[in-house]
């Protein structure tokens, strides 16, 4: 059997067609990978433009006025001109004494915080 003789130009063609298959494998690879990053991307902006949304509802429906007051006078403590509000006092019994403690400070504080509030 004779000994073939290698060419130059066949190896170096032989390198060429290797390179260019490594190459097209990689491109396929970052574009499949990139195409499923945009459809992730593409499935968060409707799920964030859809919180948007009801976020805005939620906004439109907080500046009426009926919402308004009715936050004012449940959060707040407000009232409108001739109404009265009534405070009912806390008639839970007290369980110790670090938790009379407690319930003293927050009852003071909220009762210094409803005095900024009266008339």
């Amino acid at each position: 059997m004779a000994k073939k003789k290698f060419n130059p130009l066949d190896i170096l063609l032989v390198v060429i067609i290797v390179y260019l298959l490594g190459e097209i494998f990689l491109a396929t690879y970052y574009y499949c990978e990139a195409h499923s990053q945009v459809k992730n991307t593409e499935k968060q902006i409707v799920v964030l433009e859809q919180e948007n949304e009801k976020a805005k509802e939620e906004i439109r429906e907080l500046q009426t006025q009926f919402m308004i007051e009715k936050f004012a006078r449940e959060n707040l403590g407000l009232a409108k001109n001739g109404e009265t509000i009534i405070y009912f006092k806390n008639s839970l019994p007290k369980v110790n004494e670090t938790q009379q403690v407690k319930n003293n400070f927050f009852q003071k504080l909220i009762e210094n915080l409803l005095k900024l509030f009266k008339k």
